[in-house]
């Protein structure tokens, strides 16, 4: 089975289906096993330049040398570093590569001729209509396509005296309808032209919206053309003179050029699909070319339909998903995506090493099929093998802004690009990774306030609080399990001498000494309380009367050894006293630490005579 990548950035919030119609038309053409991976960002449409960064992680998910060919369309990809890095990493592979709509060194070209068909297109209004003076109203500066089509309007001035008369003006923008508007409102500061020619048709439209407003008409007041034959060309009043071309053309040249590859065929390194002049009202021409209004009105009835039970639907799912507290419920939530999006399958691969940290139990975020996360996150394959010809897997990227926490994959989702729903799928998924992750993130950082509050913040030892919170629930869990527990009180000879002599910061130093060896002395399933200034606790479970004696006499060997290492001006000491409550007494455990104090004491007391 040969597998086929398409890497392909869309143009604003839609996806350009046309490439992926065309791959997968020509595929069920092909005498070969093939199936199509499509990795799809949305990231031109965003002005934050991290939310682009998390969309563009997807094109690096891929190992371009796992494919048999490879088809590419950056054009709409505004970040060159990471055009360009894609780019070298799809040349590293040596994989056979087709680029499409731009030339790159290293990749084969599938594109539509923008130089010629616009070069015809000025060439028939200058000399055919006999337009004089020209606004020429382009798309983004850095888009291959638009400037192709910009230098053959300006090639063409160049070469008739246009550019030495200031006949033209050039403005560049963007692909929107709203950008047409804002530019006529740039321009219109100049003479009305004879025509305004539009890199594509939505800037016409735009265009045409705007001149309306002031009583213009078209044609009568000035001609206007498009490119592109979308919709609104063919629908709008007037209809709009523009240039067609078929993207799924290009596509299906693009695979049957990657099987004459596989078959040990040479290939042209510039392949260019057709394109057709279509010259309407805006330009006071009547095209042979039938456009049937009701079938038109018929699908638009039809999709505005489905687009308002797909609304309906992503509500639905979207309440499921916001609502999750785990991941398994967020995992359950998101099956309805089968169904919503009418896809086949959707399979969602979490990173482990972002979300271990949050939640356990990777095993319960997968529904279905059993994926492995970490090996996913390096490696597609097998985990995404077919033996099934013609199937078309989706990936896209799932992040909160830069950070990439995993990714999606839809298994035969035509449906969902067609009608132009997998961008309102996708934000919905990411809102709910987001309150999930947030929801995730202050549970722990809660966790960690609470933490804090029961810790005192000097030696990290359970604090009051932590002693009212832990201690008494400690011993009574003790007594459950019929366990005798230790009940160790102590505190730290001579602070007041050191904080008198060698000031307060040796004072802290003293009380975090005597924590630490504390600490390091009590069991693993011990508590280690410090109850005020040099005064502290251990609460564990007894084993017998030698074992606490030996551990107060290692304590006390290692404090000793501490004040050497440290060089300390005195020597560590602390007095001790204990007692062992049983299941069967009847005390509280402010009786035995009023005993055990009473006893730490009398040690003192004992110690301090046998040093005089």
């Amino acid at each position: 089975m040969k597998k086929i990548a398409l890497v392909m950035e869309g143009w604003g919030r839609y996806i350009t289906d046309g490439w992926v119609k065309g791959v997968l038309e020509q595929i069920n053409k092909e005498d070969e096993d093939i199936n199509l991976y499509i990795f799809n960002a949305f990231a031109s449409w965003s002005t934050d330049s991290l939310f682009d960064q998390g969309e563009h992680s997807i094109f690096f998910l891929p190992d371009f040398c796992d494919f048999d060919g490879i088809i590419v369309e950056l054009n709409n990809t505004r970040v060159d570093s990471v055009r360009e890095e894609v780019l070298q990493k799809i040349r590293d592979s040596k994989v056979p590569a087709i680029i499409l709509n731009r030339k790159e060194e290293g990749f084969i070209l599938v594109a539509t001729d923008n130089y010629n068909s616009m070069y015809g297109n000025i060439r028939f209004l200058h000399e055919e209509k006999g337009c004089k003076k020209f606004w020429f109203v382009m798309g983004p500066e850095e888009n291959y396509e638009n400037q192709q089509r910009a230098k053959a309007l300006l090639d063409y001035s160049k070469e008739q005296g246009l550019k030495e008369k200031v006949d033209y003006f050039i403005d560049y923008s963007d692909y929107e309808i709203r950008n047409g508007k804002a530019a006529f409102c740039r321009l219109f500061k100049y003479d009305i032209p004879d025509a305004i020619i539009c890199a594509n048709d939505n800037l016409a439209v735009g265009i045409l919206e705007e001149a309306e407003k002031l009583g213009l008409e078209c044609p009568k007041d000035f001609y206007i053309t498009g490119f592109d034959d979308l919709d609104k060309a063919r629908f709008f009043q007037p209809r709009i003179s523009t240039i067609s071309y078929e993207r799924r053309e290009a596509a299906c040249t693009a695979v049957s050029l990657l099987r004459d590859i596989w078959n040990g065929k040479k290939v042209p390194e510039e392949n260019y699909i057709g394109y057709t002049p279509i010259y309407w009202e805006s330009c006071d021409c009547e095209s042979d070319i039938e456009v049937n209004e009701r079938a038109q009105m018929k699908g638009n009835i039809i999709w505005n339909e489905n687009r308002s039970q797909f609304e309906r639907d992503v509500m639905r799912l979207s309440s499921r998903i916001i609502h999750a507290d785990s991941i398994k419920e967020l995992m359950s939530g998101l099956q309805d995506v089968v169904t919503v999006s009418k896809c086949e399958d959707i399979v969602v691969i979490l990173d482990p090493d972002f979300w271990s940290q949050y939640e356990s139990g990777e095993t319960d975020w997968i529904k279905g099929k059993d994926y492995d996360n970490a090996e996913c996150m390096k490696h597609l394959f097998p985990a995404f093998e077919s033996e099934k010809s013609g199937e078309c897997f989706l990936f896209q990227a799932l992040h909160f802004r830069e950070q990439c926490v995993g990714y999606i994959v839809f298994k035969n989702a035509q449906y969902l690009m067609e009608q132009q729903f997998l961008f309102d799928i996708m934000n919905t998924i990411w809102s709910g990774l987001e309150i999930l992750y947030q929801k995730k993130w202050l549970t722990r950082v809660n966790s960690q306030l609470a933490e804090l509050s029961v810790r005192d913040a000097l030696t990290g030892l359970y604090n009051r609080m932590g002693f009212g919170k832990y201690a008494y629930q400690k011993i009574s869990d003790g007594h459950k399990d019929g366990k005798k527990m230790l009940i160790l009180y102590s505190d730290l000879d001579l602070l007041k001498y050191i904080n008198d002599n060698c000031g307060h910061e040796a004072g802290d130093e003293a009380i975090i000494c005597a924590a630490n060896e504390l600490k390091s002395h009590a069991s693993a399933e011990g508590m280690c309380f410090r109850l005020g200034g040099d005064e502290f606790l251990i609460i564990d479970e007894f084993k017998n009367e030698d074992s606490v004696k030996q551990c107060i006499e290692d304590i006390r060997k290692d404090l000793v050894n501490v004040s050497k290492k440290k060089d300390l001006q005195y020597n560590l000491s602390m007095s001790f006293g204990y007692v062992v409550s049983n299941p069967s007494d009847n005390l509280s455990l402010d009786d035995y630490i009023s005993k055990a104090d009473v006893l730490m004491y009398e040690d003192k007391r004992s110690r301090r005579q046998n040093r005089r």
